[in-house]
């Protein structure tokens, strides 16, 4: 499949449209909204060689193009092209803000995970807050025991590289795991157990799990924030009605809001 065709299958492009990152400001374009640069593809992403032939002019689109494959995407076109095309590991990610968003974007990136061959753990006090039928490819684990059996950080990260090879040997792409830190931070006030991991996971970046992290915007002090924002390469921030902020990511790339 040609990049071109990448890009109409999974971002919806039009051919009969011009480039979605292609901003006008009174008549002429003002800078692409991928990356913030000033755009000199005029809104033409990409240009006909022949009868149904075509060439992606843009080489930033031509590497989202690349990776749209094996990225696992949050649902929102536009979200997913500023992540050059989804979620792929290694990442490491906070899911921030209204619980009720966060938890559909969750659901979609679990659902696109499995269908692109990802071994998904879901680490949840009780019940899940996302539930997923998903067979032998989607597993629970314990949050509580997780964090205060394995008390020891290296341990804790030693279970995730565990999961990992685990995934791998099962035949899976690699492994999404989901941790479900609001639960636990609200039933253990001013734990700090989640951050001291989730330092240690950032620099040790697994090279084939996409770790999630999820807190309600609400309930994070300025203190707990800052910690997140230092400790995560991806922050995305959920509002109601469904609005995607990106907060940073480990590239240069400008904070983008969308609406779906």
């Amino acid at each position: 499949m040609s990049n071109w065709e990448l890009l109409v299958k999974y971002l919806r492009f039009s051919l009969s449209e011009p480039c979605r990152f292609w901003v006008q400001v009174e008549g002429r374009a003002s800078r692409c909204m991928l990356d913030g640069s000033v755009p000199i593809c005029c809104g033409c992403w990409c240009e006909e060689l022949g009868s149904g032939l075509y060439v992606v002019a843009c080489d930033k689109l031509k590497e989202v193009a690349r990776g749209l494959p094996y990225a696992v995407q949050t649902g929102f076109d536009d979200v997913d092209l500023t992540l050059r095309g989804g979620l792929a590991p290694p990442v490491h990610v906070a899911l921030l803000g209204d619980s009720r968003g966060a938890e559909l974007v969750l659901k979609c990136l679990l659902i696109d995970a499995l269908g692109k061959g990802y071994m998904c753990v879901q680490m949840v006090l009780g019940e899940p807050r996302v539930p997923v039928d998903a067979g032998e490819g989607f597993l629970l684990g314990d949050l509580g025991s997780f964090y205060d059996v394995n008390f020891n950080v290296h341990l804790q990260v030693e279970e995730v590289a565990r999961l990992e090879r685990s995934s791998l040997e099962r035949g899976f792409q690699g492994l999404l795991v989901v941790f479900d830190n609001s639960s636990y931070l609200r039933s253990r006030r001013h734990a700090v157990r989640p951050f001291l991991f989730e330092e240690r996971m950032e620099k040790t970046k697994l090279r084939r799990t996409i770790c999630i992290c999820m807190y309600d915007g609400g309930a994070v002090s300025e203190l707990n924030r800052h910690l997140i924002m230092e400790n995560h390469s991806l922050v995305l921030h959920v509002d109601e009605p469904l609005k995607i902020k990106v907060l940073k990511t480990k590239w240069p790339s400008r904070t983008l809001s969308v609406t779906q």
